[in-house]
């Protein structure tokens, strides 16, 4: 499975986390999925994936226009993810 990096700190999450958050929060995936995109790790707030606050790292930005080129195709953007690491660009 590939894992969605956090737009801000570059913290790998499983794409499945987001359906499990969404689940505990009572929300939609497809909502978690927007929220992840816009807030990177901020989108966990509230649930047991909770983390401390992230801090931007070289790359983040590089991934967040990923992010906001896709949107919430998490599909997507982890796939675009791992083949960008596989190419070193991110």
């Amino acid at each position: 499975m590939f894992d969605v990096i956090c737009r801000n700190c570059g913290e790998p999450w499983e794409n499945d986390t987001l359906h499990e958050v969404a689940e505990e929060l009572g929300t939609t995936y497809a909502a978690m999925a927007r929220a992840f995109s816009n807030k990177g790790c901020g989108a966990f707030s509230g649930s047991s994936y909770a983390a401390a606050p992230c801090a931007a790292d070289s790359k983040a930005a590089a991934r967040g226009m990923l992010a906001d080129l896709l949107g919430e195709d998490m599909d997507g953007y982890a796939a675009m993810l791992d083949d960008a690491e596989y190419m070193r660009l991110i």
